[in-house]
C-alpha cells in the first residue's frame, strides 16, 4: 500500500519566492517614509508632556510652567510650589528633549490660523525663554503653541513634515495639527 503524495512546494520554489520579497523589499524601502512617523511620534510626545503638566497643575494646585528652549532643543517643566513664576529653590524642574532629527520651527509650512510665525508663540518668558503657565483650574496663562519639523523638512523645504501643538486658553487643552501640503488638519 502506497502513501499519496501530499501537495507541497519544492525547495527551490520557496527560495524563488523568498528571493523575490527580498528584492521586492530593497527596492521599495527608500519609498517608504519614515520621516513623517518619526515627527508624528516626536508631536505626540512633546504634546503628551504638556497635557501631562496641565493635569499636574490641576492635581497638585499650583502652577506649572512650560518654557521652551529652542536652542537646545528642549521643553522645561517648572513645579512653581508657590505660584510666582521664578524658578525658585526645592522647586523641581524637569528637561524633556525632542527626540533626534527634530527641532522647534516650521520650515517651508505656512502659519497655523490660530498661531502666528514664531517657532514658538507665547510672549510670557520665564528666565528668558517663551513659557505657558497651567493654573491650578485646568486653564493656560495664553492661547498659543509652537511648531516642530524635522531636519530634512527644514533643510529641504518640505512642508508637509512640519507639526503645531495649540493650547486652549480656557480649558489648557493640547491638540496636534499637521501639515498635509496644502493645509493644517487636527490630529485625533
Amino acid at each position: 500500500m502506497s502513501v499519496p503524495a501530499r501537495p507541497g512546494y519544492t525547495l527551490a520554489e520557496v527560495l524563488l519566492v523568498l528571493t523575490l520579497l527580498g528584492l521586492l523589499l530593497v527596492l521599495a524601502a527608500p519609498v517608504l517614509d519614515t520621516v513623517g512617523y518619526r515627527m508624528n511620534n516626536a508631536v505626540h510626545e512633546v504634546g503628551g508632556e504638556l497635557a501631562a503638566a496641565q493635569r499636574l497643575a490641576v492635581v497638585r494646585g499650583h502652577d506649572i510652567v512650560v518654557a521652551f528652549d529652542t536652542s537646545r532643543r528642549a521643553v522645561r517643566i517648572h513645579d512653581d510650589r508657590d505660584n510666582d513664576r521664578r524658578v525658585g529653590p526645592g522647586e523641581p524642574l524637569r528637561w524633556v528633549a525632542l527626540p533626534a532629527g527634530v527641532r522647534f520651527g516650521r520650515g517651508a509650512a505656512p502659519p497655523h490660523p490660530w498661531l502666528g510665525p514664531e517657532a514658538v508663540g507665547w510672549t510670557k518668558r520665564q528666565d528668558g525663554l517663551p513659557a505657558v503657565v497651567f493654573h491650578r483650574s485646568g486653564s493656560a496663562s495664553a492661547m498659543g503653541g509652537f511648531y516642530l519639523v524635522s531636519e530634512r523638512g527644514a533643510r529641504e523645504r518640505r512642508p508637509q513634515d512640519a507639526r503645531a501643538v495649540v493650547i486652549d486658553r480656557a480649558t489648557g487643552r493640547v491638540s496636534v495639527w499637521r501639515f498635509t501640503g496644502s493645509r493644517w488638519e487636527v490630529e485625533l
